[in-house]
């Protein structure tokens, strides 16, 4: 079993994720400092680090990481954390630009109408498509019902 360091609160696991991650862990230690890594991995012998954050780190805590990194210490995203531990797609939950709910328009009349045309095209051409299907089947389970 391996043993687990999140670094960074940015994201809050819920009750039944931590009871995944302690059958795949042995130990999980959350804590919020470069120093507090360093505490562990002197103490411990290896970890896993779980970079639980989604904000630019200062100049110095990447410098330390990657003395970390020449030492051994293994990093993952809380991105591909989540992807492969959880099996969950992580989004983050505060987005800094909402100026995309600005580009967002109703169709026009034009629209609407070519829209209205393409569902009809396309609604009856699979008619066309399931209805040998759907006539086979009709005529099987009558042909089955008089037998009985």
């Amino acid at each position: 079993m391996r043993s687990l360091i999140v670094f960074g609160r940015s994201y809050n696991f819920l009750d039944f994720e931590l009871n995944i991650l302690y059958k795949k862990f042995n130990e999980i230690h959350f804590v919020d400092t470069f120093e507090a890594i360093e505490n562990f991995i002197e103490k411990r012998g290896r970890f896993i680090v779980l970079l639980n954050i989604d904000r630019n780190l200062p100049n110095k805590t990447i410098d330390n990481l990657i003395e970390l990194k020449k030492k051994g210490v293994n990093y993952i995203t809380i991105q591909s954390f989540m992807e492969r531990y959880l099996h969950k797609c992580y989004i983050p939950s505060e987005y800094g630009d909402i100026g995309v709910l600005e580009n967002i328009k109703p169709f026009n009349t034009l629209q609407k109408f070519i829209k209205t045309i393409l569902d009809y095209i396309i609604s009856i051409a699979l008619l066309i498509i399931a209805s040998p299907v759907m006539i086979y089947s009709i005529y099987r389970i009558k042909k089955e019902s008089k037998e009985l």
